[in-house]
């Protein structure tokens, strides 16, 4: 040795070669016969080993932590450079369909413009021919007055009381700037809006104002006409119907004026695509003077304003799945999770190790044997992947029924799993006590990780189910903390719901193509329906009830499949008219 590091400091003479485990140090052969004769001792290279081998593990989590933070940093310029590239290809498509609807609306206008000067044209004729008749009864009227002729005087009168009175004609068009105020963000909201009826004033209160306006706030998040004319249809059914029922006494005439935002311009061109609502809201603007008669009629349905239709008040059961899924011996549950492919066809996962695929009638066309429960499934580029606890991976099936691993998630357990729009994958995790969702491409690559909020608090206690929304708003469930949990695209806290959670008991999460959310209340025996920014819509329970429902899977705008845990079965629900 070239040092004294083995040295015993007792006795320095002597070269250090046992270890005291009670004394926890390294000790001579003296010392083992004098002070710590009666200790717990062992050999000092054992010791040593023991103590290079606890190193040597920690200088590879270190460096494993070092890898995965490389790795990160990485991916983050892949990630945002990805997100820059989404929000130019977007400004391009947003600037096209603006100069589309621009030119579509100028065209409407030139139309309108000829349309109405035509009336007024008419009307102008009908006006100057009235005015000839009453200038001619005055000149008769002065002759017989100057004549005294009583029985022609009165023969005259009674002709005068026969004459209809001609109907007001007002075609002024005036906008009071105070009337509209501009914003870009769209945050702002009208705070009046006026509704004529029978020559006296009426506010809206808040809610109106806030649904008619959300109008132009969700249109500007819709990417194609399609969904933006659907939207804005179901709109104005709601307007109209919200008014007569506020208002309708009588005939009335309706002069609405929004704010309209510079970001809002493609909303507004939509409103002048379709016809029907050019016409309800152009008239007005154009000043025709013609009333609109709105009829009394019994709602039979809820009117929706992002649906674009009525909501059946009782939703209706079309069809049941039956997926003869086991039990399990402690809880009795048998179905935990399904999946919707683009035919149309669901996949679903329960207690034993197999996936099957069904079609909407209750067909079964597929079974295909994985090697763990199916807990939590989902599609990615158009085949079912799902994921295994035990080996911490997740798993996908070929279409020749291979089963193949996708990645694995190191020393965190996997549960609710996603496919998002921006085609990654979202899973949540957990380890010990914490709880995350991170996003992976197909690679197992992190691109993203969210787990705590703006002030460093954690978002989640167990992550369970996850969805993301239209807007690319993640939604996961909280089987902890039995609340859910909305973050934007970038991770920042959105909300929770509910409130209060007394009554509630969550589970899966799924949401719609125009933004809202539906939550699953295990044992509340019932479906919470949410909006886009987690204000309760209503609860969603069909004839005939559904019993502990845990997954959701929607089939459309206004349908959807809830699987019954307990009793297996899967039920087609149709929400709309």
């Amino acid at each position: 040795m070239d040092d004294n590091s083995h040295c015993c400091d007792s006795h320095p003479g002597h070269e250090c070669s046992v270890f005291c485990k009670t004394c926890d140090l390294p000790i001579c052969r003296l010392c083992v016969s004098n002070e710590h004769k009666s200790h717990n001792l062992s050999e000092l290279s054992e010791k040593i080993e023991e103590v290079s081998k606890s190193i040597a593990q920690e200088n590879d989590r270190l460096k494993t932590l070092l890898d995965r933070t490389t790795k990160q940093l990485s991916s983050l310029t892949e990630f945002y450079k990805k997100a820059n590239e989404d929000v130019s290809v977007r400004e391009k498509d947003w600037l096209k369909q603006i100069e589309k609807f621009t030119k579509k609306l100028h065209q409407e206008m030139d139309d309108l413009k000829k349309e109405k000067g035509a009336k007024l044209q008419k009307q102008k004729g009908e006006l100057e021919e009235m005015i000839g008749k009453i200038e001619e009864m005055n000149r008769k009227s002065a002759t017989l007055k100057e004549s005294k002729k009583l029985k022609e005087m009165m023969k005259f009168r009674s002709v005068i009381s026969e004459q209809k009175m001609l109907k007001e004609y007002n075609n002024e068009f005036k906008i009071d700037e105070n009337d509209l105020q501009t914003n870009f963000e769209c945050t702002e909201r009208l705070k009046e809006i006026k509704v004529s009826l029978v020559g006296k004033d009426y506010m809206l209160d808040d809610d109106s104002t806030e649904k008619i306006l959300e109008v132009l706030f969700v249109s500007s998040a819709l990417d194609t006409e399609a969904q933006i004319q659907k939207f804005l249809k179901g709109q104005i059914e709601e307007k109209k119907e919200g008014l007569m029922k506020r208002f309708l006494k009588k005939e009335i005439v309706i002069s609405v004026f929004f704010i309209l935002s510079m970001f809002s311009l493609f909303s507004l061109c939509c409103f002048f695509s379709h016809s029907e609502i050019a016409t309800y809201f152009l008239d007005p603007l154009m000043g025709t003077g013609f009333e609109k008669n709105i009829p009394m009629v019994e709602q039979k349905f809820i009117s929706d304003p992002d649906l674009g239709t009525k909501v059946l008040e009782v939703p209706s059961l079309s069809s049941v799945i039956d997926t003869r899924f086991p039990a399990d011996m402690e809880y009795h549950s048998r179905l935990f999770d399904m999946a919707l492919t683009d035919d149309r066809k669901v996949w679903v996962g329960g207690y034993n190790k197999v996936l099957k695929l069904f079609d909407l009638q209750g067909h079964l066309h597929r079974t295909v044997p994985i090697t763990f429960t199916g807990l939590y499934i989902c599609m990615y580029n158009k085949q079912v992947v799902f994921i295994h606890q035990n080996d911490k991976s997740v798993n996908k099936i070929s279409d020749d029924d291979t089963v193949m691993t996708m990645f694995t998630t190191g020393d965190w357990r996997p549960y609710g799993i996603t496919g998002s729009a921006s085609g990654d994958l979202l899973v949540c995790l957990r380890k010990d006590d914490q709880s995350k969702v991170v996003r992976f491409n197909s690679n197992g690559t992190v691109l993203q990780e969210i787990q705590n909020d703006s002030e460093s608090q954690p978002l989640y206690q167990h992550a369970w189910y996850i969805a993301e929304n239209f807007n690319g708003d993640i939604i996961v469930t909280d089987v902890k903390k039995n609340i859910l949990v909305a973050v934007d695209k970038q991770g920042m806290f959105l909300y929770t719901y509910p409130l209060r959670n007394d009554d509630f008991d969550v589970c899966s999460v799924a949401t719609d193509s125009v933004g809202h959310v539906y939550v699953s209340d295990y044992k509340g025996h019932k479906i919470h329906m949410l909006d886009s920014k987690g204000r309760f819509l209503r609860y969603i329970i069909p004839e005939g009830g559904i019993n502990y429902p845990r997954p959701i899977c929607m089939i459309g705008d206004g349908e959807m499949i809830v699987g019954e845990c307990l009793t297996g079965l899967a039920k087609r629900i149709k929400l709309l008219e």
